[in-house]
C-alpha cells in the first residue's frame, strides 16, 4: 500500500522509542485480528484523519 503513496526511502536511522512502543502495541493487537491497517494511498489516509480529526474538534 505504501508503494501507492508515491513515498520513497530517503535513508535508514534508528527508530525513535516512543514510535517502536506503539508498533508493538498495533502488532500485537494486529495480530490478535483487533486491529488493521489501510489498504489505501497515504494521501487518501491523511485526508481521512484530518476529516475525523475536524469533525472531533466542532
Amino acid at each position: 500500500m505504501l508503494e501507492r503513496s508515491g513515498a520513497e526511502l530517503v535513508g535508514a536511522a534508528t527508530p525513535d522509542p516512543a514510535y517502536l512502543d506503539g508498533y508493538h502495541q498495533w502488532k500485537q493487537a494486529f495480530d490478535a485480528g483487533q486491529a488493521g491497517s489501510y489498504g489505501i494511498p497515504l494521501a487518501e489516509i491523511l485526508d481521512l484523519i484530518e476529516t475525523m480529526l475536524a469533525r472531533h474538534n466542532d
